[in-house]
């Protein structure tokens, strides 16, 4: 016999469930339940998973990527937000909101981790509405020109990369296309 949902299965028991098999079987639990309380319980805590929508969950994605990076606030403190300076130049400002979006899908990641759980374990009926949800398009990687910009020079030089420099040196690489030519930076930097 095929177990029926339970109409009244909500997104927080969702959560429970989920969270205590991750504590089970997986490493980052500290992470998720962070993730879980600070940004999918406060959205979704009494509304049931057949109530949701893929409307809902969109609306709530765009709220996660438009507001602003939380700061790491103590226990019991009211949540603080890190502020973003007015004088920010166009590629700043893309880059600011290709970081939120990325932010914004790892943290959808959990939620539709939580909802196929309740799904493949007979808690939810039907998982079409979480699926035809899409995460932001090519926000994971920052834009190449958007790295940080470093000096380039000739051919690089087996003393240069060697070992022996000094402890606290770190060489950096990069390599890529910048106007239609393959060219690789490097730069020692002191740490």
């Amino acid at each position: 016999m095929i177990a029926t949902p339970a109409p009244s299965y909500t997104v927080k028991d969702a959560c429970d469930d989920y969270l205590a098999w991750f504590r089970d079987n997986r490493k980052s639990v500290e992470a998720t339940e962070a993730t879980v309380n600070a940004h999918i319980l406060p959205a979704f805590l009494n509304r049931t998973v057949a109530s949701l929508t893929g409307e809902d969950i969109k609306l709530w994605l765009d709220k996660l990527a438009w507001s602003r990076a939380r700061k790491r606030t103590r226990k019991g403190k009211a949540q603080m937000h890190k502020t973003q300076p007015e004088n920010l130049t166009d590629e700043q400002r893309d880059e600011t909101k290709r970081a939120r979006r990325a932010t914004a899908n790892r943290i959808m990641a959990v939620l539709k981790a939580i909802l196929n759980k309740a799904f493949e374990d007979g808690k939810a009926r039907d998982d079409s509405e979480w699926r035809r949800v899409r995460p932001f398009p090519k926000v994971d990687v920052p834009a190449f020109d958007s790295w940080p910009k470093m000096k380039p020079f000739g051919s690089p030089t087996p003393a240069l990369l060697s070992s022996d420099r000094h402890p606290h040196q770190l060489a950096v690489a990069r390599a890529g296309q910048q106007r239609g030519t393959s060219r690789l930076t490097l730069a020692v930097s002191p740490c």
